[in-house]
């Protein structure tokens, strides 16, 4: 395995998204009895086809390039105070994929436009939707991470962002340093806020004997994360089926 960056234009169609994964994700589980909602979800989903801009990329380290102590990552050049919920998670890697993606600045305009359009439906909508689109497309590049890696018999591990399980999201300051300037065109803001919103970032573990894990919601405080939310959820529909 060597070091490299690796970027991808995805084409819609190659990230599904359900109207009923959006009634789930607004309704905390109940899609069930509110067609006008479900059918205002399925015009907005043929509407963003021709919005989103998805990208989504990551540079992978050298093999042996990182050390990883109780609270933080260093590598090259670069400390990643992540804490130790991290740290635990990804004790067993020897190298890190550092990765970003966006849904493209079309998508949050029109985000904007149905919010200050007294449309805040739509806008919940929407924004529901982009938040979905990006988390798939990084669903769709992990696996092309492993597509990587997998012939040298390396594995990964869950994925981590700044701002989630103790990591300071200042720190995006950083994990951009190590990617190349409007990587998959995203800009930060001086509070670190990635432009356009609809992004995301962040490192995965890379090893011989890595594992992905069920994220240990119990040990963080975060009520807002999106991984428990989605755990959360998930458990929800299992509930009510």
């Amino acid at each position: 395995m060597t070091e490299d960056i690796y970027t991808f234009q995805v084409n819609y169609s190659q990230i599904k998204i359900s109207a009923e994964e959006v009634m789930l994700d607004m309704h905390a589980g109940n899609q069930h009895g509110d067609e006008a909602l479900l059918t205002l979800i399925q015009d907005q989903l043929k509407l963003v086809k021709n919005l989103v801009d998805l990208q989504c990329g990551f540079r992978l380290l050298a093999p042996d390039s990182i050390n990883i102590d109780k609270d933080s990552i260093r590598g090259d050049g670069f400390t990643f105070h992540c804490g130790s919920i991290i740290t635990k998670q990804v004790k067993q890697a020897t190298s890190l994929a550092i990765f970003a993606a966006s849904v493209g600045e079309k998508f949050d305009v029109i985000i904007k436009n149905h919010f200050v359009d007294a449309d805040p439906i739509s806008g919940y909508i929407l924004d529901t939707i982009g938040s979905l689109l990006v988390e798939k497309t990084i669903d769709w590049m992990e696996d092309q991470i492993v597509n990587v890696i997998k012939k040298d018999g390396w594995k990964i591990t869950n994925r981590f962002s700044p701002g989630y399980c103790g990591w300071n999201v200042n720190e995006q300051q950083i994990l951009f340093s190590l990617l190349p300037k409007n990587f998959c065109g995203i800009s930060l803001t001086e509070t670190s806020l990635m432009v356009p919103i609809k992004s995301v970032s962040g490192i995965t573990g890379v090893g011989k004997t890595v594992k992905k894990k069920p994220y240990f919601c119990s040990l963080c405080d975060m009520e807002q994360c999106y991984r428990r939310k989605s755990i959360l959820l998930q458990k929800e529909k299992i509930n009510s089926d």
